[in-house]
């Protein structure tokens, strides 16, 4: 009897120990406590996709570094590993995403010599279990082959913008629905190829609302992908899978959340529950009032579900008529951008109590006096990457400015003294008694000719290096815009 007493004992706290455990071990589709990290590294004129991307993989758990390229010139860093590119992340994920998201062409990146960037991702290899790799440049196509052959076995996906030696297009009347931006918020979008002011070598999309609906949590890399799979003509509007065709996307919590099909207005839902995610808790609430009631309708993400709606507070800049600028009211709140919308008007249309509809959402928009918002807070400061002339000579830029403010300091007192010292020489002069006619004449026409003149003081400014060359790429139509 006691023998069996011990036995109910010992299965008892082999219960009490174990059970958690093996339930915590549990592998799930959109598991928390996976690590997840992401470096973007976006180009000049592409800034709002890097943030409205660092938005979404903060909201999705990711660790994120986001690295805003102003280059200009052909740019290579010695040592990524001193950068905080590098240094701000920890020492293991499991899954890291490395996407470069800009212009290109044969030899550069976002300003960064394809040789350049392929050395960081094998840093960043060194990090992680696995990586993706997404670039989404024209020219991207043109380093498939030589970028394979050097990655290691972490890197399971590899996906560009264009194939080799072609141009990569998107939409440009559609800003919030670039393909970076739909892979990795996973709102997509189906626009009509037919509308006036599309390029005309524009193709149709091979896939259709019903290939969506029949998306399942265990599709692949290749079968999401295909959303946007398009026939690359004179320029590519699609994205190639090179490499991890039948990786599981789950895993990397990015299935779709939604599609939206531009002829007929019709949203549609990603089918699938038994995966569905839960978005990590925002770190801050805040709301703006504004003076006067304003249409924001074109700095919102109207075309996704209206509890997905994020503002933009970033001018997107093109070039020709694809360019959308943020109102100055809205601009002046320093509302972070891509904030999610909790409220517009607050009751009006209270979107975190799903008390607003789309419709209502969107007539609130053209006429907002206040706007309620959440954001996740980002540990990683934004790392710009400058023009090298400007980083590596700034001290001998001071050293010359210096002397420039020294020798005019210079010019100054030395006109100074000559003025004071003429000056007292008058007094003298004017001091001693019995002076004739003839000594007042000389004294007279000497002061004349000394009078002096204060030179022209110059302010030599220095100003932090901001890019200006807002020229757009302009294709075969209004709307069409080149990352070339």
């Amino acid at each position: 009897m006691k023998v069996f007493q011990n036995l109910i004992v010992f299965i008892f706290w082999v219960f009490i120990c174990y059970a958690p455990q093996a339930k915590f071990d549990q592998p799930g589709p959109y598991d928390p406590s996976d690590s997840k990290a992401a470096v973007i590294i976006s180009g000049n004129q592409f800034h709002h996709e890097g943030l409205a991307i660092e938005a979404s993989l903060l909201q999705k758990g990711y660790d994120v570094q986001l690295v805003q390229s102003q280059l200009e010139q052909y740019w290579e860093s010695e040592d990524w590993s001193k950068t905080p590119v590098v240094k701000n992340l920890k020492d293991h994920y499991e899954r890291l995403l490395f996407i470069v998201t800009g212009h290109g062409n044969h030899d550069v990146g976002v300003g960064v010599r394809w040789d350049s960037l392929l050395k960081l991702i094998q840093i960043l290899e060194a990090k992680a279990d696995e990586v993706w790799v997404h670039v989404d440049t024209c020219h991207s196509g043109d380093i498939v082959d030589k970028w394979m052959a050097n990655f290691g076995k972490k890197v399971k996906i590899f996906t560009t913008a264009s194939c080799a030696h072609k141009l990569s297009s998107f939409i440009g009347s559609n800003p919030n629905h670039t393909n970076p931006m739909q892979i990795f918020t996973g709102n997509y979008m189906f626009f009509d190829t037919q509308q006036p002011g599309l390029p005309y070598d524009c193709p149709k999309f091979k896939t259709d609302s019903k290939y969506f609906l029949k998306l399942t949590c265990n599709a692949s890399v290749d079968d999401v992908l295909g959303l946007m799979d398009r026939d690359c003509g004179e320029t590519c509007y699609k994205t190639h899978v090179h490499h991890g065709k039948d990786e599981t996307i789950r895993n990397w919590n990015l299935l779709p959340n939604n599609l939206y099909e531009q002829v007929g207005k019709k949203h549609f839902k990603f089918q699938d529950t038994s995966c569905k995610f839960k978005p990590v808790p925002f770190d801050k609430k805040e709301s703006a009032t504004f003076d006067k009631s304003i249409n924001i309708s074109k700095e919102v993400n109207t075309f996704d579900p209206i509890d997905q709606w994020k503002v933009r507070t970033v001018d997107i800049i093109f070039g020709g008529p694809n360019a959308f600028f943020v109102k100055e009211e809205l601009k002046t709140k320093n509302i972070p951008s891509y904030s999610t919308i909790l409220s517009i008007n607050d009751s009006e249309c209270d979107i975190e109590s799903e008390k607003c509809t789309h419709s209502t959402g969107e007539e609130i928009l053209t006429k907002s006096t206040k706007l309620s918002f959440a954001y996740h807070k980002n540990k990683n400061e934004i790392y710009t990457l400058m023009k090298e002339v400007e980083e590596d000579h700034f001290w001998i830029i001071m050293l010359v400015v210096a002397c420039v403010i020294g020798v005019l300091a210079a010019i100054c007192i030395t006109f100074y003294m000559c003025g004071w010292s003429c000056g007292r020489q008058k007094r003298r002069r004017a001091a001693v008694p019995h002076q004739n006619t003839r000594n007042i004449t000389i004294s007279r026409n000497y002061n004349n000719s000394g009078n002096n003149r204060a030179p022209t003081h110059t302010t030599v400014q220095q100003y932090p290096y901001k890019s200006q060359n807002y020229t757009g790429f302009s294709g075969h139509g209004n709307n069409q815009s080149l990352r070339s």
